[in-house]
């Protein structure tokens, strides 16, 4: 409250003695009641960003919370912005500033976002969190100055990288107006009776303002940081009014001076503190003085490279001539063309046909292509989106390319029992398990058919003896994993007659039973028969000292038993 809007006056009269006492009381209450608050140095809670539809831009705004943030970049990012919007001076003082800028390359460790509180006002009031200087005291009604946002990369001062000033607090009375932060540089601070504080600069903090009464003092410089503070009345509860405290800043503003008497104008107001942005670090730098009001604030903006979504290939096995890869983007893309993909494999002659597509959707076409396998890798850092990406390349799993009919290579028939015909088959590709057989004779059918991939065992029963039997494939009767149908000719084995009745053997007596001689006899098989020898042979008798002769008269239909050296007696076959 203005006590000279009170007694009438729109400029400040002197005092009445009978106004100390009460002055004096207040001026104490207001001392204790403004108690400095320690800064206190606490991590706070970091929010949660605010992300587009796609996630692919998010911002993460910082308010103000008295004390410091930590935040880590998230992976796979590609480009990042800043926003930091200084404090404002207290009691209606200069309004702080807001810095920009983008990082050329992105930090590989933790940021420490510090931002800056408005400035309070009262006697020696502290100044807003993050370096605003502290108010004057005399009249009670002193601004401080308010504090800088800025960015870290450890919580040391020496490590800032971004810097927004926070504005100079306002003199005490009808002092000074304080000064608003800079881009770079800050405003000095208006004069009252006491000189305002000048502007915190790149390099140094701004000079304290000059008190001219003989119980008060300057403000105090500016420092690194640190805004200044306000000077003040030497008597306390005096009605002469301190200066504004300096805003935080890269340097801060300097304090503005003490009032000098109870008449006129009161106390300077504080200088706004400087901004900064170190440009080995950043870039598209801008720089808004005067532009925040109330508590300071920080946001980051993050924008991530496209990410592929899907990246499909045909099933595998695949008989496609010109095969088809589609490949979809987390977001709209630009730039994508059939030379940002790479083609790998045991397949030659292979190379991207076509491209079609536009936005998130894109599909290529592969020709060339001898078979083998195949597969496809998008290149990092090929296609434009909220940001250039991708991060990494991205490839598709390996196919196999089949275009090779499937042929039959070998159809061999197997040893078996009389009533079974077996036969190995040997394609020449993986065929299917659904081979479609046929089988010639009467009476026959298939049994069994095992095995897999290019190797079958098929087994024929059932069949008419006498009759003749065999395998058939007929053409285009196989197909394989890849959709390829073969073989290309039909295929069928040479009959074999079935037989399972046993064979009938005839024996005629060449040697006249009872005749003198040597005995000899003949075996006739109605068909022919393995594993006919001698050892199939005995005979028996009262004659002594016979041999048997064993000879092949037919392979597998004749033979000749003659006993050689008999003795007298008889003998028997």
């Amino acid at each position: 409250m203005c006590w000279s809007s009170i007694f009438g006056g729109m400029y400040k009269h002197k005092k009445s003695n009978w106004l100390r006492p009460m002055l004096l009381s207040s001026a104490f209450s207001l001392i204790i009641g403004l108690a400095v608050v320690p800064q206190v140095q606490a991590q706070a809670t970091t929010p949660t960003p605010s992300c587009n539809v796609s996630k692919t831009s998010c911002t993460i705004t910082f308010p103000y919370s008295g004390d410091y943030y930590v935040w880590s970049p998230p992976a796979d990012i590609r480009t990042m912005n800043i926003s930091l919007s200084g404090a404002q001076g207290g009691r209606s003082g200069g309004n702080g500033s807001k810095t920009s800028a983008t990082f050329k390359a992105l930090p590989t460790g933790s940021l420490y976002v510090y931002v800056g509180g408005q400035g309070s006002s009262g006697n020696g009031a502290a100044g807003g969190y993050n370096g605003g200087g502290a108010a004057g005291s005399g009249h009670g009604d002193e601004g401080s100055g308010g504090g800088a946002t800025d960015i870290r990369t450890s919580t040391a001062l020496a490590d800032r990288i971004a810097v927004a000033g926070g504005g100079g607090g306002t003199g005490g009375w009808v002092g000074g107006t304080g000064g608003s932060a800079g881009g770079p540089t800050g405003v000095a601070g208006g004069n009252g009776q006491g000189l305002g504080g000048s502007g915190g600069t790149p390099s140094s903090g701004g000079t304290g303002g000059i008190s001219f009464g003989a119980a008060t003092t300057n403000g105090s410089a500016g420092a690194n940081g640190q805004g200044g503070a306000g000077g003040s009345a030497t008597t306390p509860g005096s009605t002469v009014a301190g200066g504004g405290g300096g805003g935080g800043g890269y340097f801060g503003g300097g304090g503005g001076g003490a009032d000098t008497d109870p008449t006129g104008v009161d106390g300077g107001g504080g200088g706004g503190g400087s901004s900064y942005v170190n440009t080995t670090k950043l870039n598209a730098v801008s720089y808004y003085s005067a532009f925040q009001s109330g508590n300071g604030t920080a946001s980051i903006t993050y924008n991530l490279g496209p990410a592929v979504s899907s990246f499909t290939t045909p099933a595998s096995p695949s008989n496609a001539v010109s095969p088809v890869f589609n490949i979809t983007f987390g977001q709209s893309v630009t730039g994508l063309t059939a030379d940002d993909f790479t083609i790998s494999g045991t397949a030659t002659g292979c190379y991207v046909s076509t491209l079609t597509g536009s936005g998130a959707s894109y599909a290529a076409k592969v020709n060339g292509c001898q078979d083998g396998t195949i597969s496809l890798t998008l290149k990092a850092d090929t296609v434009t989106g909220n940001a250039i990406g991708p991060v990494r390349p991205v490839s598709t799993t390996p196919i196999i390319l089949d275009r090779t009919v499937p042929e039959l290579d070998t159809l061999v028939k197997q040893a078996s029992s009389n009533s079974l015909l077996v036969y190995k088959a040997t394609f020449t590709e993986l065929a299917a398990d659904n081979v479609d057989w046929n089988v010639k004779g009467d009476g026959c059918a298939i049994q069994s058919m095992t095995g897999s991939g290019s190797q079958y065992t098929i087994t024929i029963g059932s069949c008419l003896d006498g009759h003749l039997a065999g395998l058939v494939l007929n053409s285009s009767a196989v197909i394989d994993a890849a959709g390829n149908i073969g073989p290309s000719l039909l295929n069928q084995t040479s009959t074999t007659k079935i037989d399972t009745s046993a064979p009938v053997i005839h024996v005629f007596d060449v040697t006249e039973p009872g005749a003198a001689g040597t005995p000899t006899w003949v075996f006739d098989s109605e068909e022919p028969v393995t594993g006919m020898s001698a050892a199939n042979f005995s005979f028996s008798g009262t004659a002594q000292t016979c041999a048997m002769n064993y000879s092949v008269l037919r392979t597998g239909l004749g033979w000749q038993i003659t006993l050689l050296n008999c003795g007298s007696g008889n003998v028997s076959r």
